[in-house]
């Protein structure tokens, strides 16, 4: 039972996050306009009002799950005789689930009213401009996207090396889930600097979404 509800939970978050990405691609440009000016993405925003809020509701949605997603797989590892990499990687896990979903609503709320206030023209441009900088360099860039990276490379890990030992999954995924850890971590290097590593950064988190449902799923086999 808690072996089918880690899959289930698991493969849950992951269609939540791989599907609203998706989503975002087709609609709003992702991952290319998040580093857009700022007044170019609030005009985006604006005109896809009706649509991108919502699916970054659905991608923080997916964090939500990852955060019971972590604690089940942390116990199915467990119950298979692993009990250090399954323990760390289901509080990194819970760490990660909780700063996506706090960090990505930035675009469901802040950003969507700032943009509806530069159109009524209650704020200037250069307000709109400031605020939407100012909260997307703590908000996104630092707390959801960096420091959220550090734990989801951490969980994905310890999950894949406590897999590997346990042999809950087949032991491709937990080595591939390691090959993209690794990843996540080298494109996170664009907090420091790096920004040519953006590419790295999104392919591998975008990887993260579809390595989480292949776990689900071998979870059931």
């Amino acid at each position: 039972m808690i072996t089918l509800s880690a899959a289930i939970v698991s493969i849950i978050s992951s269609l939540l996050i791989c599907g609203s990405i998706i989503g975002l691609v087709f609609t709003f440009g992702y991952p290319k306009i998040i580093r857009k000016a700022p007044l170019v993405i609030l005009d985006k925003l604006h005109q896809k009002r009706k649509s991108v809020p919502f699916l970054y509701y659905l991608f923080g949605l997916g964090g939500f799950f990852i955060v019971f997603a972590s604690i089940l797989v942390g116990k199915v590892e467990e119950l298979n005789g692993e009990l250090i990499f399954s323990e760390c990687g289901k509080m990194c896990g819970i760490v990660y689930g909780v700063l996506l979903f706090v960090g990505i609503l930035r675009y469901t709320k802040l950003f969507p009213e700032i943009s509806k206030m530069r159109v009524e023209h209650s704020i200037t441009d250069t307000d709109a401009e400031t605020l939407f900088h100012t909260f997307n360099t703590y908000i996104g860039e630092t707390v959801a996207e960096h420091i959220a990276f550090v734990f989801l490379s951490a969980m994905i890990f310890c999950i894949s090396m406590s897999a590997i030992i346990s042999g809950c999954v087949v032991s491709w995924i937990g080595y591939s889930g390691i090959i993209i850890a690794i990843g996540l971590m080298i494109g996170n290097l664009e907090f420091l600097g790096l920004k040519k590593v953006f590419v790295i950064n999104r392919i591998f988190s975008s990887l993260g979404g579809i390595w989480l449902f292949i776990f689900g799923v071998g979870l059931m086999i």
